[in-house]
């Protein structure tokens, strides 16, 4: 029995294979012809949704369907308040925003801020957010879920991964420090 098995999966297998050739080749031109129009179709949606990526950003310029170079000089950019608040005195943190969010796909933006004594950024996370932080001036305290308490200080560079939670304190000079942050996933 076991023989006629094997004979019969080769006649199925010699069967298979004796499509003639024209035969053999339009089965190939489908798969080929449905390829073409799948990569088609997905780069349509990656395309049409970069574009509308785009259109959202500050300085996309609808002409050339591109976000627009800048140069900017530190003392032209005005200070913003950050997201984090003192606890104690209910105070904003500042920044120097950069890079505005998202002209640049999944950037959250390039900002310079300057933490100052007394001042903390309290313990948080960010669900698909990569934050990068390299510190100019001053010294400070990073918690970083994987490794505590850190003293930090001009030099230092910080990367937290998401979704780590993580704070800043400062509390004998204040912190400069220049901040980036990179979305990822949904």
């Amino acid at each position: 029995h076991e023989s006629n098995r094997c004979l019969s999966k080769m006649a199925i297998g010699t069967k298979r294979n004796s499509l003639t050739y024209p035969q053999r080749r339009k089965g190939v031109n489908d798969i080929r012809g449905n390829l073409k129009f799948l990569v088609a179709f997905l780069l349509g949606i990656l395309l049409g949704r970069s574009l509308d990526d785009y259109k959202s950003f500050s300085s996309f310029d609808p002409i050339t369907k591109q976000a627009s170079s800048s140069i900017k000089h530190l003392q032209d950019v005005p200070l913003r308040n950050t997201s984090h608040v003192n606890p104690i005195t209910g105070v904003a943190i500042t920044k120097m925003q950069l890079l505005d969010p998202f002209v640049v796909p999944r950037q959250t933006g390039f900002s310079l801020a300057t933490i100052k004594v007394g001042d903390s950024v309290q313990v948080h996370s960010h669900r698909n957010m990569h934050e990068f932080f390299y510190v100019l001036e001053g010294s400070g305290v990073f918690y970083i879920c994987n490794s505590g308490n850190t003293a930090v200080g001009p030099g230092t560079f910080v990367h937290v991964a998401p979704p780590c939670e993580h704070g800043i304190t400062v509390n004998n000079t204040d912190l400069k420090v220049l901040i980036a942050g990179v979305t990822v996933g949904r």
